[in-house]
């Protein structure tokens, strides 16, 4: 998460969603912008630590299809040379093993188990709480970034992708059986935030 006092904002860094392009920025503009909790927190970890500063702030993130974006995650992954991206099989699994090791990390918010992997787990309290004051929506970026731009009065370039990954249309890394996988585990993504599967396989 990245948190300026200054800017009066919060910016809840979901992975492979545009998220270090977008941090880059916002510590571009902010001379006090900092990372707050680990890189990838959930927006609970704020609240102990920004206390009741937390409700004033401008809170926002950016949520992408969940079969795309664990695609994204796998490519990343294969294609790095840094100890952070480095995948737990170091035989580096196949696809389905991927999403058998990844889907099945738990995270702790408030004391309740949710999935790593749920995006909607990221920016809700133990209550289901909506805590962010905006989504964007990947699919939507710049669109998007033009709206956070205008409440931060900062402009967004994308005119660069960083941890960009190479890839097919994420459908064709999917059999049936991996595809319902994700359905399972990320079903609250795909309900809340209205995603399907765009299934190109032919």
């Amino acid at each position: 998460m990245i948190y300026s006092e200054k800017g009066q904002f919060l910016f809840v860094h979901i992975s492979r969603c545009a998220g270090t392009l977008i941090s880059n920025t916002l510590y571009q503009h902010f001379s006090d912008a900092k990372q707050i909790g680990i890189q990838h927190s959930p927006c609970t970890a704020a609240l102990p630590l920004l206390k009741t500063e937390f409700e004033q702030l401008y809170k926002f993130c950016v949520v992408r299809n969940p079969w795309e974006r664990l695609v994204s995650w796998y490519e990343l992954i294969l294609t790095s040379t840094t100890q952070e991206h480095q995948n737990p099989n170091p035989n580096r699994c196949d696809f389905g093993q991927f999403l058998d090791n990844w889907l099945s990390e738990i995270m702790d918010v408030q004391g309740v188990a949710r999935p790593v992997q749920s995006q909607l787990a990221m920016i809700t309290d133990s209550n289901d709480n909506v805590l962010v004051d905006h989504v964007c929506r990947f699919e939507d970026l710049q669109q998007e970034l033009i709206k956070v731009g205008e409440q931060l009065k900062i402009a967004f370039h994308l005119d660069q992708k960083i941890n960009a990954s190479s890839m097919l249309h994420y459908s064709l890394y999917y059999n049936d059986e991996n595809k319902t996988k994700v359905e399972d585990v990320c079903h609250q993504d795909i309900d809340y935030f209205g995603y399907s599967f765009d299934d190109r396989r032919g």
